[in-house]
């Protein structure tokens, strides 16, 4: 089993991310988030060619269930790759932010946490 070298449990979130680059807004799907950064989904990454690792992004994040929009920045910190060698996604570590933009993303990562189903009972008895 390899290392666990990630500060704080990630989630499985269904959320949605517009990144602002260059005067363009881009809509991507978030894979999943933490405390400390979110992984971005992108089956397609031709569309999203003009990112590059240590890059800054201005993000609004936000989920159905979640009234506000959450901005947020952050840097891209690593490219997940699929088997034929293509982009699959992406991970952002979140930047400082102020103290309502941090309690923001603590609620949502709690929601998170929490929508999480506990695992199966084992096959003993009760």
């Amino acid at each position: 089993m390899a290392n666990e070298r990630r500060r704080f449990p990630r989630y499985e979130i269904i959320a949605q991310v517009t990144i602002r680059s260059g005067g363009e807004n881009y809509l991507m799907d978030v894979g999943n988030i933490s405390c400390s950064g979110l992984f971005i989904s992108a089956d397609n990454l031709d569309s999203i060619s003009f990112l590059y690792e240590g890059q800054d992004l201005e993000m609004d994040l936000f989920t159905t269930e979640h009234l506000e929009n959450i901005k947020v920045k952050g840097r891209v910190v690593r490219f997940k790759y699929g088997p034929d060698g293509g982009k699959k996604g992406f991970g952002v570590e979140f930047a400082k932010a102020t103290a309502q933009g941090n309690d923001a993303l603590l609620r949502l990562v709690n929601m998170a946490a929490e929508s999480i189903h506990p695992p199966p009972l084992s096959g003993r008895g009760f």
